[in-house]
């Protein structure tokens, strides 16, 4: 009775294929709920010393089963420059934002994050694969986002200011590129 609803039956792959989805379409909804509760409660005694390999590694754990393996790329922890953040906001962020990159995507197309210090700020870049949007449009003051990925943006980069850091699209010939600037804590 499990497949009959779709109108016929089906296979283990398909099952499979359908779990993920809907697990991968959980997350992006979590991590959408997540920013909007944060929105409402920036302040600079919410921000706190991150590692943030440690919050990318969350991330990781929070992917695994909804996204095929070798779709998303995070930098592992050694080396990763710590930040000042709302550590729960930034999870919520980064997960929304690498989950709108792999749903724009196409099969078999890749995310990859990256991160290094810059200064006094900590630079990270989610690039994907996928069919290049104008992201300036969507992260504009009084801007209506229209999509789902341009409420993405336009949430995070919210966030991102209430906790002193912003996002910016950088334009590509082939994907899209989104960079975090990030406060990093003062050696």
């Amino acid at each position: 009775m499990s497949g009959h609803f779709l109108g016929g039956d089906l296979d283990a792959d398909d099952r499979d294929r359908m779990a993920r989805e809907v697990q991968f379409l959980t997350v992006q909804a979590a991590a959408l709920m997540g920013q909007l509760r944060r929105l409402g409660q920036p302040s600079a005694e919410s921000r706190s010393r991150a590692k943030l390999g440690d919050l990318l590694e969350g991330i990781a754990a929070t992917l695994e089963g909804a996204v095929s393996p070798g779709r998303v790329h995070l930098p592992k922890g050694r080396g990763l420059p710590p930040v000042r953040v709302d550590v729960e906001a930034l999870h919520h962020v980064l997960l929304g934002l690498i989950a709108a990159a792999l749903a724009a995507s196409p099969a078999g197309g890749s995310v990859r994050v990256r991160a290094a210090l810059e200064g006094r700020r900590v630079r990270v870049e989610i690039t994907d694969t996928g069919k290049p949007v104008t992201v300036p449009s969507a992260l504009g003051r009084g801007a209506e986002p229209t999509t789902g990925r341009a409420l993405t943006f336009a949430l995070a980069a919210a966030v991102l200011r209430g906790m002193g850091g912003r996002l910016e699209g950088v334009p590509r010939k082939r994907g899209n590129q989104l960079v975090l600037w990030l406060p990093a804590v003062a050696s």
